[in-house]
Formats: C-alpha cells, sequence, structure tokens
C-alpha cells in the first residue's frame, strides 16, 4: 500500500515554512534534499501536499538543518515532543539550551551506557531511569542538576531546596514574601505529562529564575536545576510583554485557551520561546485577551526585572 496522499488544502503549515526557507535561502530543491537525506522526488511531494510532511525526529533535524531553523518551528516536531515522557522532554530542552548535541551527550555517557539505548532514550522508546545514580550519569553529561528530572527527587523535597535557596540568596522579607508567592501557586508546580501544567510550571520557574539571577547572592543550585530553561535574552520583546501579562494574571495555558479560542499547543510554544510571534490575528487575539494594545505590542521595549 502506497503512502496517504493529501491534498494542498490539508498540507501542514510546516510546508509552508519550507517552501519560504527555500525561497530565503535561494536553494534548490535537489540541495535541500541532498542536505537533508531525502530524495528529490520525495521532498517535491510534501511541498506538493502529496504525501505526509515528515513525523521522524531524526528526519526533521536533518530538514531543520538543512533549511537553517529551529526544528521546533514545525509542529510535527514539537508534537513528537510533546509525546515523550516529561524528563525525556527536560532532557533535549536543557541540551539545546546548553548547546550540546545529542550525539555528544551520548559519547560523554558510553560505556557506561550503550549508545543504541541512549539512543532510544531521546525518542522515548524506553523509560527513564529511575536509579539516583543513573539519572546523575544522565544529567552530568548534559551538564545539569538531576533534580530537573521528575524521577530524581520527590516534589514536596524540591520545593524545600527551592524555600533553602531562597533564605541563603535574598534578605529576609524578600525571601518571606517569595515563599509565600511560592506556596501560593503550588497548584502550579504538580508534575504530569499535561501542557497546561507543564507550562505553568516552567513559567513559574523562570520567573523564580530571574528572581535568583537578579539577587545580590547567586545560588548554584537552583541555578542549575532551571538552567534548562530558555535563556531570558533568547525571548522576543512582544513575548516579554506577554509573559509579563499572562504571570501578573497568574493565568494559565488553558485559561488563554477559552479567551482566545487559539490552540493550546501553539500559545505554549510561543509562550515558552519556541515560536517568534509576529504581527497578526494571532498576536491581536492574545493581547487582546491579556488586556494590552496590539498596536503597540511589537514596539521595541523590552522589561528587565519583575
Amino acid at each position: 500500500m502506497g503512502r496517504r496522499s493529501t491534498t494542498n488544502g490539508d498540507a501542514s503549515p510546516s510546508v509552508a515554512l519550507v517552501r519560504e526557507a527555500i525561497k530565503t535561502l535561494g536553494l534548490t530543491q535537489t540541495e535541500v534534499a541532498a542536505a537533508s537525506g531525502l530524495t528529490k522526488d520525495h521532498l517535491s511531494r510534501i511541498l506538493l501536499g502529496k504525501v505526509s510532511f515528515p513525523r521522524s525526529r531524526d528526519t526533521l533535524h536533518a530538514l531543520s538543518s538543512a533549511l537553517k531553523l529551529d526544528p521546533l518551528v514545525f509542529t510535527e516536531y514539537r508534537q513528537q515532543l510533546q509525546v515523550l515522557p516529561e524528563s525525556t522532554r527536560r532532557l533535549i530542552a536543557h541540551l539545546k539550551a546548553k548547546e550540546i548535541t545529542e550525539g555528544e551527550w551520548i559519547q560523554r555517557i558510553v560505556p557506561a551506557y550503550s549508545e543504541g539505548h541512549l539512543q532510544l532514550l531521546l525518542r522515548g522508546g524506553t523509560p527513564f531511569p529511575k536509579e539516583p545514580a543513573d539519572i546523575e550519569l544522565l544529567a552530568r553529561a548534559a551538564d545539569a542538576d538531576p533534580m530537573i528530572f521528575m524521577e530524581y527527587l520527590p516534589l514536596d523535597t524540591w520545593r524545600d531546596r527551592l524555600h533553602t535557596a531562597a533564605m541563603r540568596a535574598l534578605s529576609e522579607p524578600e525571601a518571606q514574601s517569595f515563599i509565600q508567592a511560592l506556596d501560593a501557586m503550588a497548584h502550579w508546580l504538580r508534575r504530569s505529562q499535561d501542557n497546561v501544567t507543564d507550562f505553568s510550571e516552567r513559567l513559574l520557574q523562570y520567573f523564580l529564575r530571574k528572581t535568583f539571577e537578579s539577587s545580590p547572592a547567586r545560588d548554584p543550585v537552583m541555578e542549575d536545576a532551571l538552567s534548562y530553561l530558555p535563556p531570558y535574552e533568547q525571548y522576543q520583546p512582544a513575548t516579554q510583554k506577554l509573559l509579563r501579562a499572562f504571570f501578573d494574571q497568574q493565568l494559565t495555558i488553558e485559561a488563554l485557551v477559552s479567551k482566545t479560542g487559539l490552540p493550546a499547543d501553539d500559545l505554549f510554544a510561543v509562550f515558552n520561546g519556541q515560536l517568534q510571534l509576529k504581527p497578526g490575528d494571532f498576536a491581536t487575539r492574545v493581547s487582546e485577551a491579556l488586556g494590552l494594545d496590539s498596536a503597540s505590542l511589537f514596539e521595541e521595549t523590552s522589561w528587565r526585572k519583575f
């Protein structure tokens, strides 16, 4: 049986991204096919919407590399990440933030684990380790604190470490305010596979990270534990404004979906810095839902401290 055909009307939005990148870079389909490992015929059929857009992470990596794109711009790539175990997603995000390739990470661990087993782990084909020593090994190879992985410590222990770090890094009044805010938002710290909950945890950790970075004393444990998040400077000013309003109103992605009618996956990708926000209906609907002036959203201003 042949591959499932699609019509142009059903084509993935990733097709338009590939076409635009090819045009921008001045490449030919032959050049892109050679660089990505696809045949020219297969690439042509993808661009015509005659076959489904690739879903293999390896193929999407190769295609994005050939087009000088972040693979996260592809809907299919984000979907592949979302079905992975939470700790595997965190590992991949951390490697990306640290600019460590998956191949380099694997070689740092071999021969303690086989290369095949580690590749399977990165693709969700085997459960994430549960033994502390194994998690510490994987974390060291990723320049990460093992505490970022949910199998390593119970949530209560993780929160206790946040409290301790706050008391060391901030003045006593600041630390007490911080702890009160953390406790008031404890429902955002539930670890699960759900995108809404996961986003809320990541967002809160991001703001916690900035709190510590702006304090006189930097706590290395806290800094390492949150280092898998996108660096603050990578967020575009328009996204920063949305994040500030989102956080001030203590919303969830679920609430914003209800207000805007936009897909949770797309909101998640923009708010987590994976996709660039552009003027248009999407930005207008989100800004209006947050009570912002959409016309001024893309003015080149930014805020530095919350």
